[in-house]
């Protein structure tokens, strides 16, 4: 089964994703990658402006595969 990292990009850098996941294909890699978005999402706190955020997503080759924004 392919294995797959979830890294988050922020105004403060990168947080790398060291463990992974197993995913059994691409597009469930992707709808992972926008769960993960909505549960960071949903822990922002403050009234501050929003900003670009995403999450990088890696195989296990460390290409990237795709990139899911959000704000």
């Amino acid at each position: 089964m392919p294995h797959f990292f979830f890294n988050v990009r922020d105004s403060r850098g990168c947080r790398t994703d060291c463990k992974g996941q197993d995913i059994p294909d691409l597009e469930s890699a992707r709808l992972e990658a926008l769960k993960a978005a909505k549960a960071i999402w949903g822990d922002r706190t403050g009234d501050g402006p929003r900003e670009v955020r995403s999450i990088e997503v890696k195989d296990e080759a460390d290409r990237r595969v795709m990139i899911v924004p959000y704000h």
